[in-house]
């Protein structure tokens, strides 16, 4: 069994190049980009099928625990493979997957289809952020991670956009699913050429119940727990902007598909801006207090959509407004708080980063189906999750800053 450590583990020559960093951002993208790629077409679907909203939002929970429970493997695995084999895997099954959900004949089927797609995809996040933990450490790791979240941002840049493309030539939203199959191909292709960052002498040589064990030291890890609370309730929240945009902008808001889609890639580019703006801050701010800025501006964005929801107001500015800020806020926090979250364990860096995406997706498929409940044209229950996973994620944060302080 690996001995449990602060320090470092050893490592490889093998340093985070930036081809490297945007392979791996190919592969942690097929998750975000998979969950997004084909929310222009939820009310076709909703026609099409003929079921609810909150039935077709069940396909983004069924995709969000499959990215949960596969992280939670896949990533504890890699500590016992390495890296590359179960990222090529991952990529594979993605395509097969996709293809499944294209050929879905009914609603039951497309939710397990796309639960397979999220077992999937997480392959590509939770190992290739564990190659990063391999590969760095401090503040070269926050600005990684921030990097790769930054890249990994084009996601929902690029995904309803494609989706929306998709869905014309093939004058369905089948053609959507086939070509992210096709996509899936192309990242599995170039990860062929990826070097594997996790030495023999460096892996657990245990099975499951080193998995476990591993697990239970992680989870023990004070300061892991609270930094890395804040991206599981952050993102909870930011899943819930994913579930809910489309009915907003398009029921509430009456826009277009296409219009939807110039309003989530906008809201998208402001993720990767506030990424881009942690690279930088990291030079003269904590990586905490970066944290607390991203989830004081989630709880800005969250407040003000249930003012707008109070006064019956409808008005598309302010409304994309509070989109915008609860869309955009977690580029101030994922790279910082995985960094803080992983400081202290990585010597399993590959379990942490399963537990860190595991719980996190947990949270996501609770909120996908928790905004819909009201049906398509109600903001409310967006609004009301937004707030309470804020106010938990500035809880853990601040808890992470004494904790932080006092270990110094």
């Amino acid at each position: 069994m690996v001995g449990w450590q602060t320090e470092p583990m050893k490592k490889t020559a093998l340093t985070l190049t930036v081809p490297l960093l945007l392979a791996l951002s190919l592969a942690g993208i097929l998750g975000p980009f998979g969950t997004d790629v084909y929310l222009p077409a939820f009310p076709r679907m909703v026609n099409d099928l003929g079921v609810s909203p909150a039935t077709i939002q069940l396909t983004l929970t069924a995709f969000t625990i499959g990215m949960a429970v596969g992280q939670l493997i896949v990533g504890s695995l890699s500590d016992r493979f390495g890296r590359k084999p179960l990222m090529l895997i991952g990529a594979l099954l993605v395509a097969a997957s996709s293809a499944a959900c294209a050929l879905a004949a009914d609603s039951a089927f497309l939710i397990v289809a796309c639960g397979l797609i999220g077992l999937s995809s997480s392959a590509g996040i939770a190992v290739g952020r564990a190659v990063v933990a391999d590969l760095t450490t401090g503040q070269q790791a926050a600005r990684s991670f921030s990097l790769l979240g930054l890249i990994v941002g084009f996601g929902p840049i690029l995904g309803p956009i494609a989706g929306a493309v998709a869905m014309a030539i093939f004058e369905g939203w089948r053609g959507i699913f086939w070509s992210f199959a096709a996509f899936a191909v192309i990242v599995f292709a170039v990860l062929l050429f990826i070097p594997e960052s996790l030495p023999a002498e460096a892996r657990h040589s245990g099975g499951i119940g080193q998995m476990f064990r591993s697990a239970g030291k992680v989870l023990s890890n004070r300061s892991f727990v609270l930094f890395a609370s804040t991206i599981w309730f952050g993102f909870g929240a930011m899943f819930a902007y994913i579930s809910a945009s489309s009915f907003i902008v398009q029921a509430v808001l009456k826009m277009s598909p296409l219009e939807y889609t110039y309003v989530f890639g906008s809201i998208g580019i402001g993720l990767m801006t506030t990424g881009f703006m942690t690279t930088k801050l990291l030079k003269v701010w904590a990586a905490s207090k970066i944290i607390l800025v991203g989830l004081l501006q989630l709880l800005v964005g969250a407040l003000g959509l249930l003012v707008l929801v109070f006064t019956q107001s409808t008005n598309p500015v302010a409304m994309i407004t509070c989109l915008m800020l609860i869309g955009s806020c977690m580029g101030f926090v994922f790279g910082p708080a995985s960094s803080l979250a992983v400081a202290q364990v990585r010597d399993s860096a590959g379990t942490a980063m399963a537990l860190l995406g595991s719980v996190q997706f947990v949270f996501a498929g609770i909120a996908a189906p928790l905004v819909g409940i009201a049906g398509k044209t109600a903001v409310w229950p967006f609004a009301w999750v937004s707030i309470t996973f804020s106010i938990l994620a500035i809880g853990a944060v601040t808890l992470g800053r004494r904790h932080e302080t006092k270990t110094k």
